[in-house]
């Protein structure tokens, strides 16, 4: 196997460095692939007749289907890997905030900035912390995407030392230090929340919004891998992942967070009421290995009003394991309209959708 590293080292990185990716038109096929994928049956993506009435985005009135908002980051990763800026010296994703300032609309062409934002030092000297600003624009200028990637980049090599690619493991980005597995989930005891659509003051802190549970499988590994184009031989390679730690392939990190949008899309705690996310902060713990099943635990952790018809609403997340290991935490802001005098919903006009 060839052991040659190609990417650049962390002393190779310079504050301000921006890499430019190729260009990527959006189809069908992707929407109906990342839907399929994840579940992530949300109207605005999948419903024609639906989108004709208008549905609000990000403040702005639409009426035509849009890819779903995450897309973006999945495209992100495989445009992020053909650059090649950090291959074989990628350790660890450590964390990413998401945001979708625009919506992509099919047939829209993206390409991904990727910019050097800060560098800082750990206390292993064979590694560094990098983050990077992660810009996915269409082919208007607009920037449709938007994430903080930060990531843990192998140092160069002492003299006379040649090392194979780097390994990649999880890290937290509080310790830096190696996890293999999973950490066990921190919620406790909580009260589960009513699973209908709700406004800004029926959100109660402490309340759950937990979904079921699907297991991973080989196919949507290589769903995943095809539609981002992410090919990380730990995904894809058995050989490859049999020398490291894992032991076995893993999925890509990525697909939990298509499954925590996908499990999370039935619950439909503010349909109707959510005008859209601000921004959702990931962090990654864990492997997820094919054959787990996964579920997502989410507990409302505030709720604060902004203007007489909106609130924002944080809700921690945990992907958890049928061993109640977490792979993946984070959390997520949502705005949610405030309950008008009349409390009832109504489906005339422009609708916000979650």
């Amino acid at each position: 196997m060839n052991k040659e590293v190609n990417g650049r080292y962390y002393e190779d990185f310079v504050e301000g460095d921006v890499f430019i990716s190729r260009g990527r038109t959006i189809t069908e096929t992707d929407v109906v692939q990342f839907v399929n994928c994840a579940w992530y049956t949300n109207p605005r993506c999948t419903d024609a007749e639906f989108v004709k009435r208008g549905f609000m985005w990000n403040g702005v009135e639409l009426r035509h289907r849009i890819a779903p908002p995450p897309l973006g980051t999945f495209f992100a990763a495989g445009l992020s890997t053909s650059l090649g800026v950090l291959d074989g010296t990628l350790m660890s994703v450590l964390g990413a905030t998401w945001r979708a300032p625009g919506a992509i609309a099919i047939g829209d062409t993206i390409h991904l900035r990727q910019r050097v934002t800060s560098k800082g030092e750990t206390h292993r000297d064979d590694r560094g912390v990098v983050v990077f600003e992660m810009e996915v624009i269409n082919q208007r200028d607009e920037v449709v995407n938007s994430d903080q990637l930060t990531c843990l980049v192998a140092r160069r090599p002492r003299s006379g030392h040649v090392p194979g690619p780097a390994p990649y493991f999880f890290a937290t980005i509080e310790d830096l230090e190696e996890h293999w597995e999973c950490p066990n989930k921190s919620f406790g005891t909580r009260h589960q929340a009513q699973m209908e659509s709700q406004y800004f003051e029926d959100f109660e802190v402490g309340a759950a919004f937990d979904t079921r549970a699907r297991t991973v499988t080989d196919t949507d590994v290589a769903g995943l891998v095809s539609l981002t184009w992410d090919h990380h031989p730990l995904y894809t390679d058995a050989e490859y992942a049999r020398t490291t730690p894992f032991r076995e392939r893993i999925a890509p990190p990525l697909l939990g967070i298509a499954f925590a949008v996908g499990l999370d899309a039935p619950l439909g705690m503010a349909a109707g009421t959510c005008l859209g996310f601000t921004h959702t902060n990931w962090r990654f713990h864990g492997p997820i290995k094919i054959g787990e099943t996964i579920a997502l635990e989410q507990t409302v952790a505030a709720c604060e009003e902004q203007d007489e018809q909106t609130g924002l609403v944080a809700l921690d997340m945990e992907l958890v394991n049928q061993r109640g290991g977490v792979s993946i935490s984070g959390t997520r802001y949502m705005v949610v309209i405030r309950k008008p005098p009349v409390a009832t919903k109504t489906t005339s006009g422009p609708m916000a959708w979650h």
